[in-house]
């Protein structure tokens, strides 16, 4: 009779770890939250040089998602950009992707993880008709988003064979040095895998 209670307790206590080494997980997945995904045109800094060449100011494709998170500090949050474009005349459409990786997510409200399209990319391909993002912690997908939403679940971004080394982060482009004590840093690593 005394075995009954030893095992029934063995196999509470293993049940018990299990739950607890699986919390970290769905705990992170509660712990970031997407509060806005856009885009919209904006005009390149201006910066001052002796450089004796002339300066035009194209408007890029920014897209920015705006996240919250709860831990103390996250080591590192991958980030994977969708930009589906359509071309004015042709209507033919392009779905664009990039991924950035940020490192040192400290706690807190209102973080900005942006992406850009270069002026020449939009006269060539088209104007934006749709941006989702991907975040993924260890691996593991924990937010996503889209504008416009799926309908009926499907994710739109996930037909068509996405095309690389058009969407830039903010080290790739002139905005790199723009307000950057409110970005987080960016892996540059991350790139040359």
């Amino acid at each position: 009779m005394s075995q009954a209670p030893r095992y029934t307790l063995t196999v509470l206590l293993a049940l018990l770890v299990c739950c607890c080494a699986a919390q970290p997980v769905s705990a992170q997945s509660r712990s970031l939250r997407i509060r806005r995904l856009e885009y919209d045109d904006v005009k390149a800094p201006v910066y001052n040089s002796n450089y004796s060449g002339g300066s035009s100011s194209p408007k890029w494709m920014e897209i920015s998602c705006e996240y919250d998170t709860l831990p103390d500090w996250i080591d590192r949050l991958d980030f994977r950009y969708f930009v589906m474009v359509e071309h004015k005349t042709t209507k033919e459409r392009k779905l664009f992707t990039a991924e950035v990786s940020y490192l040192d997510v400290a706690q807190g409200a209102k973080h900005v993880s942006t992406m850009f399209l270069r002026p020449s990319t939009i006269a060539r391909y088209g104007e934006c008709k749709g941006v989702a993002v991907e975040i993924r912690y260890q691996g593991r997908l924990v937010a996503e988003e889209a504008d416009p939403r799926p309908r009926r679940q499907q994710r739109w971004w996930l037909g068509p064979q996405p095309v690389t080394g058009y969407l830039l982060n903010r080290a790739q482009t002139p905005f790199a040095f723009i307000q950057v004590n409110e970005h987080e840093t960016i892996d540059v690593s991350s790139g040359l895998r």
